[in-house]
């Protein structure tokens, strides 16, 4: 048996390492710690965004700046809590300190630019999104806002459709699809017959990269009867390629084709993208559900 000496250093060195530890915990107040915890706890398949929040809050308070933007993106699509724009841009500001987390800066501008959650201020946003563009490694949505200013003459010195047009396309190129679309439907607006042709090259490149992002405008152009080319198997393509990523649009589209036998069906394939159509929202499709449930009595 230890002397009772002995014992008693050992459990103060045994409460030592014990402290010690407390220490490397977000409880500890390790930052980094908090953190990680916040970031862990917005993982697939089981989010809990309420841990989040306050993980990322212990270590925001001390003005860590990925702690502050993840709050911020938090607070501002109301997860884990309620939605407060104010706050998300408040927390985009402490972020965007000494440009800490460049992605923060961006979101700061597009809050500026559309006055949401703050006073409208588009010469400040663009002079942030500017920035962001022009890094090393560019952030390319901040390009493509951007182009929007030039587009719209608005936070800039004057309108520069060229300027806009340039940012689009080195958007786009470098795997922005969101870019893509917002040039195709420039050239799409147009109505020129190359403008079409120009228009329907860029919503494919957004199709391809997000097939959220182009192929529904990419099958409405093939519905389209002034385009030479259009295709209206394609469209059906594009169609059913959107509904199967994002069932709130396509579905009813594709489903439409084919009831009026311009494309081939399945068995029951119309009534399936009906049905998915109207459990997503799509009033119409509900309302043709309805008169083919009515027509089977």
């Amino acid at each position: 048996m230890l002397p009772l000496f002995l014992t008693s250093i050992l459990g103060l060195l045994g409460c030592a390492d014990e402290a010690a530890e407390a220490l490397l915990t977000c409880e500890g107040g390790n930052i980094e710690a908090c953190y990680n915890e916040g970031m862990a706890a917005v993982q697939p398949p089981r989010p809990n965004f309420g841990d989040a929040r306050q993980a990322f809050s212990k270590a925001c308070m001390t003005h860590h700046a990925p702690s502050c933007y993840q709050l911020a993106r938090l607070v501002r699509d109301a997860k884990g809590g309620p939605k407060d724009l104010v706050r998300a841009v408040d927390l985009y500001g402490i972020a965007c300190e000494k440009w800490s987390e460049p992605e923060a800066c961006v979101d700061l501008g597009f809050a500026l630019y559309d006055g949401a959650g703050t006073k409208e201020d588009p010469e400040r946003a663009v002079q942030l999104l500017k920035k962001a563009c022009n890094l090393e490694e560019p952030i390319w949505r901040a390009c493509s806002r951007l182009a929007d200013a030039f587009s719209e003459g608005k936070g800039v010195e004057k309108k520069n459709e060229e300027k806009a047009e340039e940012l689009y396309n080195k958007s786009c190129d470098a795997g922005f699809a969101d870019a893509c679309v917002a040039a195709g439907k420039r050239h799409q607006e147009r109505k020129r017959k190359n403008d079409l042709k120009a228009a329907a090259t860029f919503f494919g490149k957004g199709c391809d990269i997000d097939a959220r992002k182009g192929c529904f405008e990419l099958a409405q152009m093939h519905t389209n009867k002034r385009w030479n080319e259009a295709k209206v198997d394609l469209a059906s393509e594009y169609f059913q390629k959107t509904c199967s990523i994002d069932p709130t649009r396509g579905c009813f589209e594709a489903a439409q084709l084919m009831e009026e036998g311009k494309v081939d069906a399945r068995e029951g394939e119309i009534e399936y993208l009906y049905n998915l159509a109207c459990e997503h929202g799509h009033t119409e499709a509900c309302t043709k559900r309805q008169l083919d449930l009515g027509s089977d009595r």
